[in-house]
């Protein structure tokens, strides 16, 4: 009986001893989802480097111009920006126009009505009338004083009235032609009571501030408008800068919030005086091409650029940031790649001049923001 109970726990005693030895199983990995990193190595597989397109290649030696950096914004001439305002105040009759419609010089933007516009024309008339019938009363007082027929105090009297009735009389024409009413047409008896806001120049009407009805007071502004011919770009070049900036050189620039549409232009005129508040210089740039999208206000970041040089360069979006720091990615072979910090230089079409990297590596040309993530 002993001997049977022994048999027994030897055979429980190999059992157990068989599960202790059994591999324990575990779930399979899928490696391309994997990404390993050490230190400054991002080690990925082939899936992985076909999957983000990645594709390297040695920096390429090309000639960029280095460039100076400056801000500004997009203006035009004084003379080229109209407030348009009523002469005398009025009621609004008519708007033939609407904001951002293209106008011709002399062209009408709206008709006001007054009484007072009739009043004047009335008054000048009037004026006028006694003028003629005070040039003749002198007349005829110079006649009766040549003969002495007349006292010399009543020729005074009329030559006085007749200087005073004609400047009257200017001064009343001159407000009539202001208002943009025909003294030729008044001299004949037509009174109009409505006058014309007509557009100075040629060009876009920027603002409307009136409507049908509204009384418009001489300080109103009714309209504002801008001849866009002469667009330009005012930017600030910082006094240390400005021996390097001269008469027709080439800049480029970008409208602040819209960085992907890049213009072009030169340099038209370079300021002689340093502002002491921001101690930068004034440049009044021409811009050439697409002018039209450009809206008079908009900000905007240029360069200006110095004479060429041959540098080391490699695709714009080789170069990865963090914070101040600029970094590119060398291929190290077996898909291994590591984060290599370069001092990043002038960036001009889809290339960017790099300093600080060894001869003869490999840099990844597409898909280093996969590697950024990755890290």
């Amino acid at each position: 009986m002993k001997s049977i109970k022994f048999i027994i726990i030897l055979g429980l005693l190999w059992l157990v001893a068989c599960q202790e030895e059994q591999p324990v199983q575990t779930e399979a990995v899928n490696d391309t989802e994997q990404v390993e990193e050490q230190g400054n190595e991002v080690r990925l597989n082939a899936s992985q480097v076909q999957l983000a397109g990645i594709k390297s290649a040695k920096p390429q030696q090309k000639e960029l111009a280095s460039t100076i950096k400056a801000n500004g914004m997009i203006d035009v001439p004084p003379e080229n920006i109209a407030n348009i305002h009523a002469i005398m105040e009025g009621f609004v009759k008519d708007v033939r126009v609407l904001e951002g419609q293209k106008v011709n010089k002399g062209q009408v933007l709206a008709v006001l009505e007054h009484p007072e516009y009739v009043h004047l024309q009335e008054s000048y008339l009037t004026s006028l009338s006694q003028l003629a019938y005070s040039e003749k009363e002198l007349a005829r007082q110079e006649k009766l004083s040549e003969g002495q027929a007349t006292a010399l105090k009543t020729l005074q009297q009329a030559q006085t009235k007749y200087a005073t009735l004609k400047s009257e009389v200017a001064a009343l024409a001159a407000k009539i032609k202001m208002l943009g009413i025909n003294i030729e047409a008044l001299k004949k008896g037509e009174i109009t009571n409505v006058v014309y806001l007509r557009a100075p120049f040629t060009g876009t009407i920027s603002d409307v501030n009136i409507n049908l009805g509204q009384f418009v007071a001489a300080q109103n502004q009714a309209f504002e408008m801008v001849n866009k011919s002469h667009i330009h770009g005012e930017i600030r070049v910082f006094a240390r800068d400005i021996l390097k900036v001269y008469k027709s050189q080439k800049v480029r620039f970008k409208v602040n919030g819209n960085e992907d549409k890049v213009f072009e232009g030169e340099v038209f005129l370079v300021g002689e005086t340093v502002d002491r508040e921001n101690n930068t210089v004034n440049v009044h740039v021409h811009p050439t091409g697409e002018v039209e999208k450009l809206k008079i206000g908009m900000f905007i970041t240029a360069e200006l650029f110095l004479d060429s040089e041959e540098t080391q360069v490699v695709p714009e979006l080789s170069v990865v940031q963090d914070e101040e720091n600029n970094y590119v990615f060398v291929d190290k072979g077996d898909f291994v790649y590591e984060m290599f910090p370069i001092q990043k230089g002038t960036t001009q079409d889809g290339y960017c001049a790099i300093e600080g990297l060894p001869d003869n590596l490999n840099v990844v040309t597409e898909g280093a923001n996969y590697l950024w993530a990755s890290r």
